[in-house]
């Protein structure tokens, strides 16, 4: 095959003498290239590459030198899985560390722990921090197992040969579920333990179990006063004063004028009524509820100030069966403050089991490196460079065949003529399939996230609270509000078994979380893969694999480069972050009379951030419609010239049958293209070597 050029001569060329040619700039003058089979032999079959020639001009491909550069040093598999067993071992130590001086301190009461009691701000800045730490540990640690994952889920070459030989594929450097049914048994329960451990942790790791325990009983105050020392309040005062749960407020006398009333009470005393407000621990926000006596009032109306100011003129208290006295004034026996007794509290169980699963990921992640000695295809330089050092028989004469000729069970030689490729964007770089799965579990849990936040602000609503965007700003992120709490099953009269429900419910969207970036990981290795695989149809480049010698590159990352996981691995933190403030464990704190502490008061709740869920929506929003959009970004211009292999096994055997004499390209640099062409037959036939190679051709057909 050779290229030919054609100029048409304009009116200037044709007047030219001498022979010289001038310079063509008219419309009529077109290029046309053509390539031009001419005779039945191999493209320049006798010019393949060997190490021997190579050695000459880059010491790369001397057998005899020692590779020193670091990055193939730390390409190495088990360089790789050590770093991360460092990684996970440096986390087990701190957990650990931090698990013993907790424990250390010899304070735990049904179940729970306390580090530090006292300044709220302080509080506050521990749970910041702590959240942070955690997330990064935590992210560190995903990212490690899901390295370890994708080395176990990934076929060795028997595997593949097995595969083929039955009319299967398997997917080649991206994690992938169908690749489980023909890996070794040992790795598939190496595989599916550190997904169970994964998911446990996430249930853990990101727990917030450190919010302020600043609620107190509203009939009770940090020194109780005598009666002569009570402080005279109006209506206003005393309805704000009263309605706040999250504030201590002392005893309170209601001064109420009882004109022309013929009912005795108390034997005639000026004492109506008393009684100690019988604030259930579970339920401490229906405190106040006997403030909110107003004509009218709905059933589920929230009992605060804002409610309350329409009726202050005209407030009344109701007394069984049904009397309504209206109210004069008020005498309080003064205030506290709950801003010293924030504290920062642990669960022991909590922190030895996270201990536990973190030693047990360490352990297969150490296991995975130095006991599971079978060599498989992590990347797509692994793949071809197997295939080009040995032949796969079951895919010869296919290299016109791509990944949806094989996805079709189409295991046949090549008959139709090639034509260039439709796909040209990134949404043709994966499969339809991983595309809607990847793509469908997100959507969906942002379905869930956005009914759940309908549902919040129109059970605000109907409690008479504001939900317009302001409202909801001085709400905050992560902050708690006595009409945010939930309430129903996670109830329970056990104060171990409440936290835990309590923990496991609010970190069940971390999992989700968790699951999310699994899954949009895996769409852009595969997607990265495809492009790799189109690169090499551009530029003659060395393989990148697992293991490299002489001229191969090596591979610090397995399929997914560090300016797509960073951000991407930034995001899920983020995102993390952001629903550990909008959904989280509520603690309350129950106090006597006299300021004692009583711990049969002590209750766990679910509280919830309305501003942190639209924060959270917004981001997972982001994340979702940014992976769309990268779908639309072209494929290199090569697309429309190679065929389409993605990760799928065959199709990427079927591009690898080397001219015989090209032994040595699985350790040289390689391009994929047009090898020979049989002009006889009118069959070419294209694979990755070290030959110079063309552009198929449309409507020829290669074998």
């Amino acid at each position: 095959m050779n290229f030919t050029i054609s100029f048409p001569p304009s009116e200037s060329n044709r007047s030219n003498k001498g022979g010289r040619s001038s310079d063509c700039s008219t419309p009529e003058c077109r290029c046309s290239l053509s390539f031009a089979p001419q005779r039945a032999t191999l493209i320049n079959s006798t010019r393949v590459a060997s190490l021997q020639t190579v050695q000459r001009f880059s010491p790369a491909a001397d057998q005899n030198k020692l590779i020193s550069s670091w990055k193939k040093m730390s390409s190495d598999r088990k360089v790789s899985l050590s770093f991360h067993q460092t990684i996970s071992a440096i986390v087990l130590i701190v957990n650990i560390v931090w698990t013993a001086w907790a424990m250390s301190k010899n304070n735990t009461r049904n179940g729970i722990g306390t580090l530090f009691q006292g300044d709220c701000g302080v509080v506050k800045k521990l749970d910041l921090w702590l959240h942070l730490l955690i997330n990064i540990l935590s992210t560190v640690l995903l990212g490690s197992s899901n390295f370890c994952m994708q080395i176990l889920v990934a076929p060795s070459r028997r595997e593949v040969d097995e595969a083929h030989r039955k009319r299967k594929w398997l997917d080649i450097g991206c994690p992938s579920l169908r690749n489980l049914r023909h890996i070794a048994w040992i790795r598939r329960v190496l595989w599916f333990l550190l997904l169970v451990s994964s998911a446990f942790l996430s249930l853990f790791d990101f727990q917030d179990n450190t919010r302020p325990w600043n609620v107190s009983d509203v009939t009770s105050a940090q020194l109780q006063v005598r009666a002569w020392n009570f402080e005279v309040l109006d209506k206003t005062t005393c309805i704000k004063r009263y309605t706040d749960v999250l504030d201590v407020a002392g005893d309170v006398v209601v001064i109420t004028t009882l004109a022309n009333n013929s009912i005795t009470f108390n034997d005639g005393t000026s004492l109506i009524s008393d009684w100690r407000r019988p604030t259930v621990r579970n339920a401490w926000e229906d405190a106040p509820i006997w403030v909110c006596d107003y004509p009218g009032r709905g059933r589920y109306d929230f009992c605060n100030f804002d409610n309350m100011r329409p009726h202050v003129s005209n407030w009344t208290v109701w007394l069984p069966p049904d009397y309504h006295l209206t109210v004069s004034h008020c005498l309080s026996a003064g205030t506290g403050s709950n801003n010293k007794r924030c504290s920062f509290h642990y669960s022991p169980p909590i922190m030895i089991t996270v201990c536990i699963l973190n030693a047990i990921k360490c352990a297969l992640i150490c296991y995975t490196a130095f006991c599971v000695k079978e060599t498989t295809l992590i990347t797509l330089g692994d793949a071809i460079a197997s295939f080009l050092e040995q032949n796969d028989s079951n895919t010869s004469q296919m290299c016109g065949s791509n990944f949806g000729d094989f996805d079709k069970q189409v295991w046949e030689l090549t008959k139709l003529p090639w034509h260039p490729q439709k796909h040209t964007r990134w949404f043709g770089a994966a499969s339809k399939h991983r595309w809607v799965t990847t793509m469908a579990v997100p959507m969906v849990t942002l379905i869930i996230v956005i009914v759940l936040l309908s549902d919040t602000l129109i059970n605000q609503r109907s409690r008479k609270l504001a939900t317009d965007f302001s409202s909801l700003w001085r709400e905050g992120i992560g902050e708690v509000h006595a009409y945010t709490v939930t309430g129903g099953v996670l109830i329970m009269a056990n104060q171990t078994r409440a936290f835990l429900a309590c923990v496991l419910f609010a970190n069940m969207f971390q999992v989700l979380c968790s699951f999310n970036y699994l899954l949009i990981n895996s769409l852009f290795t595969s997607i990265l893969v495809a492009c790799e695989w189109l690169n090499m149809t551009r530029h003659r480049r060395p393989l990148r694999v697992s293991f490299p010698v002489k001229l191969q590159r090596s591979s610090y990352f397995l399929s997914l480069p560090l300016r797509y996981a960073i951000p991407l691995s930034g995001s899920s933190m983020l995102l993390h972050w952001l629903i550990s403030q909008s959904v989280f464990v509520v603690q309350t704190a129950g106090w006597n009379a006299d300021g004692s502490r009583n711990y049969e008061y002590d209750a766990s709740r679910v509280g919830w951030s309305t501003m942190g869920i639209i924060f959270s929506l917004v981001a997972g929003c982001v994340i979702v419609f940014t992976a769309l959009l990268l779908g639309f970004r072209k494929l290199p211009r090569s697309a429309m010239f190679a065929p389409l292999v993605r990760t799928c096994s065959a199709a990427i055997s079927a591009q690898c049958h080397r001219p015989p004499k090209d032994r040595e390209a699985h350790l040289l640099p390689v391009q994929w293209g047009v090898v020979s062409w049989d002009g006889r037959k009118e069959v070419g036939h294209c694979s990755v070597a070290t030959v110079r190679v063309a552009p198929p051709i449309p409507g020829h057909i290669y074998r």
